[in-house]
């Protein structure tokens, strides 16, 4: 598969999903190949949309967490955290490497573990 097919392909399902997960990982192969292309201005934005993703996700998972606390016992919350920052600890390293890939600066990705 070409790489023009391909591009309209991820665009097209980026539309449709709504899942943050894999928005993440469509923006994140977006900007590869637009950086491969030469299209640093929209493998950037590509970049850009992959990082506000994250965040979104971030804030969702912890707002969501905050509520655990207040309803749930202690053994099924720190099963969730567990989870919780191990999906975000992937989306995080996914995110880096894609930014070092594409030169683009990774510095607001660390923040504490």
């Amino acid at each position: 598969m070409n790489a023009e097919r391909l591009i309209k392909q991820l665009e097209k399902a980026i539309s449709k999903d709504q899942r943050p997960e894999k928005k993440i990982q469509a923006y994140c192969l977006l900007a590869k190949l637009y950086h491969r292309k030469g299209d640093e201005t929209k493998a950037h934005k590509h970049f850009t949309k992959a990082k506000d993703e994250f965040f979104n996700i971030y804030t969702d998972e912890i707002q969501r967490l905050e509520n655990a606390y207040l309803f749930g016992n202690s053994e099924e919350i720190k099963r969730e955290e567990t989870k919780v920052e191990r999906m975000l600890k992937r989306y995080k390293s996914k995110l880096i490497h894609v930014g070092k890939e594409i030169d683009r600066e990774t510095i607001f990705l660390w923040m504490p573990d």
